[in-house]
């Protein structure tokens, strides 16, 4: 009866000791997962400072820079140069995932200097002879003095041929009065991507660039056909062009404070 009893109490003292093994391997394995999740969200955390650092807040350098001032004097814009906005007022870099924000074309009437764009102009005061589709075509001298950023230049290496200027010009007269400003530009953009559309009527600014660089034979029409996620990337990326066209380095134009 006594040995029984004995190893009754054997057994369930091991019982015992497997339990608290058990547990406490229980205890570690849940501290380990919790570590490990603890891990990746810091990483997650890192990763999205670093994101939100080099689109938003990275100031990048350029190897030259010019007030505009001086390079409408020098007459040193060409119709078909791209403007690059970094603005220091919202963030659109964080939504586009591109370090730039806004862009445009330059277009040239003679002496005066233009940039064609697209933007939203929502919440935004409008003169009434401001276009109420989005679309525009201003002096760049003044949108680059009234931006809140920076302001960077994409200069072609030789002037456009004449005749395509002037039929550039007509389709510039043709999408004022027919084309507009698309809002939901991420709808937009994976409907591109997944081949459900193609740049249309309604736009943004880095789309109509990317039509305007077409039109004026810069890249290949073929390459409207092509499922581009990211325009404004694209834009900002691209330098060889067509015909030995290319796009120089990033130059900064710069506004002096002073009015005179």
């Amino acid at each position: 009866m006594q040995k029984t009893n004995r190893q009754t109490n054997q057994s369930v003292g091991r019982l015992n000791e497997q339990y608290v093994d058990q547990s406490i391997q229980s205890k570690f394995s849940f501290l380990e997962q919790g570590i490990s999740i603890s891990y990746i969200n810091i990483i997650c955390i890192v990763l999205i400072i670093l994101y939100i650092y080099f689109v938003q807040f990275y100031k990048i350098d350029t190897e030259h820079k010019i007030f505009i001032e001086d390079a409408i004097e020098n007459k040193l814009f060409k119709t078909g140069d791209i403007i690059l906005f970094k603005a220091s007022n919202n963030f659109n870099s964080v939504k586009t995932a591109t370090y730039f924000g806004h862009t445009g074309v330059v277009v040239c009437y003679g002496d005066e200097v233009m940039l064609f764009e697209a933007n939203g102009i929502e919440r935004v005061p409008l003169k009434e002879r401001h276009n109420k589709n989005g679309m525009f075509l201003t002096p760049l001298h003044e949108r680059v003095s009234k931006y809140k950023g920076r302001c960077f230049l994409k200069a072609l290496n030789n002037p456009l041929n004449e005749h395509i200027v002037n039929l550039y010009k007509e389709f510039i007269s043709w999408a004022i009065q027919n084309m507009y400003y698309e809002y939901n530009v991420i709808r937009s953009v994976f409907k591109k991507l997944l081949g459900m559309e193609r740049c249309h009527n309604g736009t943004n600014c880095a789309e109509i660039v990317f039509i305007s660089l077409i039109r004026l034979g810069l890249i290949p029409a073929s390459e409207f056909d092509n499922n581009i996620m990211n325009h404004l990337q694209y834009v900002a990326d691209i330098k060889t062009l067509e015909n030995g066209y290319e796009y120089s380095d990033l130059i900064e134009l710069v506004d002096h404070p002073f009015a005179y």
